[in-house]
């Protein structure tokens, strides 16, 4: 579920309590709520968030 905040930036709740970044442009496409699918890319100790239209 997405979780937006004043700043323009959210995160991403999955199922079972992760939490993921949604920068500023991907915040664009979905509202306070919303449930989506995502793909996340892992890359060391960064991850990176992709949301599935």
């Amino acid at each position: 579920m997405i979780k937006t905040t004043d700043k323009g930036f959210g995160f991403l709740e999955t199922d079972d309590d992760e939490s993921y970044f949604v920068p500023p442009p991907a915040m664009k496409q979905v509202l306070h709520g919303d449930r989506v699918e995502a793909v996340i890319h892992e890359n060391g100790d960064k991850n990176r968030l992709s949301l599935k239209s």
